[in-house]
């Protein structure tokens, strides 16, 4: 199962290529960011917005996701955007992107 896997062998089998929604889906980047309790903690980054695709794709690789967390949206970083709040974009980031 998924707790007899090294790190290294986790980060390996999440870039793999899966069949998702009628075709093969993948992350564009798995990185190995530490450990809390029982836990890996990975990073990866999609650029598509398949709804819960981050959730299909680690259940595909047998893995269970316990907590997701958004940094960035885009060419935006989250900060500490809270859920639910807003921030006005400029008008000319909104233009150049």
């Amino acid at each position: 199962g998924s707790k007899d896997r090294t790190p290294a062998q986790t980060v390996t089998l999440l870039g793999q290529p899966r069949w998702i929604a009628g075709r093969t889906r993948q992350f564009d980047s798995v990185s190995l960011v530490g450990r809390e309790k029982d836990m890996l903690v990975v990073a990866v980054t999609v650029h598509e917005g398949l709804t819960h695709l981050v959730r299909r794709l680690m259940d595909v690789a047998g893995y269970t996701v316990k907590r997701l967390v958004r940094t960035s949206h885009g060419p935006y970083e989250l900060g500490d955007l809270k859920p639910g709040e807003l921030r006005e974009v400029p008008f000319l980031d909104r233009v150049s992107v």
